[in-house]
């Protein structure tokens, strides 16, 4: 065998231990990426419309009309939610129930 050849117990090994290397980064970006998701989402509303909630996906945007309205102005405009909401806006996500509040209902 030559010298520089891994025997299949050293190869083992060594995957293995680039398993756990790949894995803990991994671990480690999915951490950073909730971090980030959570930031984002504390910094936008979420409004109501008819008992439903909807999230803010943006934090200014121009009406058909033309005028600019920010997520916070959007929170206190009922009209304007409910607009937005008929035309099935991209600016609104609406926010499922867990499967637990839905089985109670």
């Amino acid at each position: 065998m030559a010298e520089n050849q891994e025997t299949p117990e050293q190869k083992v090994a060594r995957l293995e231990k680039e398993l756990a290397d790949a894995n803990g980064i991994i671990s480690e970006q999915t951490e950073q990426l909730a971090t980030a998701e959570l930031r984002t989402a504390g910094t936008l509303p979420v409004v109501k419309h008819e008992k439903e909630q909807y999230r803010v996906l943006v934090p200014t945007f121009t009406d058909k009309t033309g005028v600019k309205h920010t997520a916070a102005d959007l929170a206190k405009n009922s009209t304007l939610i409910a607009q937005l909401v008929a035309e099935g806006s991209g600016i609104l996500e609406k926010v499922e129930k867990p499967e637990k509040e839905k089985a109670s209902k």
